[in-house]
């Protein structure tokens, strides 16, 4: 079976129940959409368990494109050329906004590696794809962590920029592809069924339209960690 999740945001505990659940095994294929790190304390940890299995895809989120930044600035030597204070206060100011967004934990498990794993994270994260195009069950699938922006009809993947994919959020009306859908994570489900319902907060589970389905449910937000299964579009839940 293939499988994707997204937005697991340090919840070991919820990634390693939602395996269990699915049964996921050597002859099964697991596609992770992004933001596996911060906010909760062991994103670094679910990154370990996910490199150390060939059959996981790990696409880049915005927070693992911030992490791959600012990581390496951490295991760098002080130096004079580092520790110019333009650099300093640049530097300071991009990890500042970052651990206002989450990511204190994940600075502070990457503390706690030895160097060895340190180099790996990071070698990981610079290796994770923006993107993946799938056929299962002779469906086609767009696989991206947040959407497409600036979407055009007939326009190459390769030309889309780097934001189109991780900072974005599909909106209710928007249509991308006659010949297969996008899958995302980053928004929150509920944003999207609060839309709909007239509310301030709507249901945490999987949202599809005719042209995407978002598969964020906002475990880190007090919501459910989603995967879903895309030779049935079978709906797991913890």
């Amino acid at each position: 079976m293939t499988y994707a999740m997204s937005d697991i945001h340090g919840m070991y505990d919820a990634y390693e129940r939602m395996l269990s659940k699915v049964d996921f095994s050597e002859d099964d294929t697991l596609y992770i959409l992004g933001d596996t790190i911060d906010r909760g304390t062991e994103g670094l940890k679910i990154l370990l368990d996910m490199s150390a299995r060939s059959n996981v895809y790990h696409l880049v989120g915005n927070h693992e494109y911030v992490a791959c930044a600012i990581l390496p600035w951490l295991m760098q030597e002080i130096t004079e050329q580092n520790t110019d204070e333009n650099v300093l206060m640049e530097r300071l100011s991009i990890i500042e906004a970052w651990m206002k967004d989450g990511g204190n934990p994940t600075i502070e498990e990457f503390s706690k590696l030895s160097q060895e794993q340190r180099e790996y994270v990071v070698d990981y994260i610079n290796d994770m794809t923006v993107y993946e195009e799938v056929n299962v069950a002779g469906k086609n699938y767009l696989l991206t962590h947040a959407g497409l922006d600036n979407f055009q009809i007939g326009r190459a993947l390769d030309d889309y920029a780097l934001g189109d994919f991780i900072y974005t959020s599909p909106k209710l009306s928007d249509h991308f592809f006659d010949d297969k859908l996008l899958i995302v994570g980053h928004t929150p489900t509920p944003y999207y069924y609060a839309q709909l319902n007239g509310t301030n907060r709507g249901e945490a589970k999987i949202f599809r339209t005719d042209s995407f389905i978002d598969i964020d449910c906002g475990c880190s937000y007090g919501g459910k960690l989603a995967c879903l299964c895309l030779d049935t579009m079978a709906e797991f839940y913890v």
